[in-house]
């Protein structure tokens, strides 16, 4: 009898060991799995660069978390993500404005260069000049939010320009934008000393 009791005694005691060990378990799990996904993510800062009808040119920094070793896709996505919350900011203040918003470019194949490609002259669409009028005169008549990649090539020419299709993207002068970003000037990116072709992010916009 003694036996038997000692055994059954035994028998709760790791029965309550076990019912008290397994959320111990599953916190630590849970745990763990959290300090892993933050070990995966960073955050990732860009500069903007936003240039105004006045001619004035701003510059902001966006951060938007992403995850570790990004790979270079991913990394044009948070750049387009950067891209459309100066969206937002930007229809803050003057009634009427126009802005051409860009950001950091892209080798195309992934790697990194000494300098990026640097802009020196950026036209403004057909539609913002002089013989239009003032904004505030027909701006509530058009609407134009227009995103384009811009490949900025090794010879100092603007070889192609793409619109970035998404659901805010609309420009009712869209031959204007385009127009306009094949008229960029720049210096090429340099690598070791030679030129290299980049594509970088343009956002047109008129709010």
């Amino acid at each position: 009898m003694p036996k038997l009791l000692s055994k059954v005694l035994v028998f709760v005691l790791i029965m309550a060991m076990g019912v008290f060990a397994a959320p111990a378990i599953g916190t630590r799990s849970f745990q763990q799995r959290d300090e892993t996904a933050s070990d995966r993510t960073v955050d990732y800062s860009f500069e903007v660069l936003q240039l105004q009808y006045s001619g004035e040119t701003f510059k902001s920094a966006v951060t938007i978390k992403g995850e570790r070793n990004s790979s270079p896709s991913h990394m044009m996505l948070m750049k387009r993500q950067a891209l459309m919350l100066t969206q937002l900011t930007s229809s803050l203040g003057e009634s009427h404005n126009f802005l051409v918003a860009y950001i950091a470019p892209d080798a195309l194949d992934g790697q990194a260069v000494d300098r990026d490609a640097v802009i020196k002259e950026l036209p403004r669409p057909r539609f913002w000049r002089d013989e239009y009028g003032h904004p505030s005169s027909w701006s509530k008549h058009l609407h134009c939010n227009l995103m384009v990649y811009v490949t900025l090539h090794s010879s100092s020419k603007v070889s192609e320009v793409t619109v970035v299709s998404n659901q805010y993207s609309r420009c009712d002068k869209q031959s204007d934008v385009l127009e306009a970003a094949k008229s960029i000037s720049f210096e090429p990116a340099l690598r070791d000393g030679q030129p290299i072709t980049q594509r970088q992010l343009f956002l047109y916009r008129l709010h």
